[in-house]
């Protein structure tokens, strides 16, 4: 059987988990280095401000001076504007009632759209109905979004069985803000 360990610092799990974040609502996949260069770009500022700013290092652009870092980000920031995404997402999942059954889509954020993407949440009693409305959904979006029929007895328990989309990217986007803010 293989086994995968990773050991990662609190600020490199909370990048990780962003990126993972960003591939699910965006038709990119930066993760893989796919997509967007602007978002790849971003991802790559990002480590290095979270390298120096919470772990006394460099990453991945350590000859770039810190300003050019915190310029780097922030005009792919201007393009992507992925952090305003994280927000809106994060936001919007405290909204769910997770004891019933939800169809939640998550709409691929296209670059016309200035990735001011919402979160569609549709709470049903029945699980008749709400599968569906993911049918007709999935069918509908399947190239626009992913759509996802949910239930669980809380959040924690929603968190641990849907992970990658409820994945909190609120430290990430927290630590970005201080590291720009200094």
């Amino acid at each position: 059987m293989n086994v995968e360990i990773q050991f990662r610092t609190f600020s490199q799990h909370a990048w990780s988990t962003a990126v993972e974040v960003a591939g699910l609502l965006t038709m990119n996949k930066p993760k893989f280095g796919q997509g967007s260069q602007e978002l790849i770009d971003q991802f790559r500022f990002a480590s290095e401000l979270i390298a120096r700013h919470y772990e006394g290092s460099t990453s991945c652009l350590p000859n770039l001076s810190l300003q050019e870092v915190r310029d780097g980000f922030s005009e792919c920031e201007q393009k992507t504007r992925i952090l305003g995404l994280f927000r809106s997402v994060n936001t919007k999942v405290v909204d769910i009632d997770f004891k019933k059954n939800n169809v939640l889509v998550f709409p691929y954020v296209k670059p016309e759209d200035e990735n001011a993407s919402e979160l569609e949440i549709y709470p049903f009693d029945n699980v008749f109905r709400a599968l569906e409305r993911y049918n007709a959904l999935e069918e509908k979006l399947s190239d626009e979004a992913d759509v996802v029929l949910v239930r669980a007895d809380s959040f924690d328990n929603m968190r641990v069985t849907f992970r990658n989309y409820f994945a909190d990217t609120t430290e990430f986007v927290s630590m970005i803000e201080d590291a720009l803010a200094v």
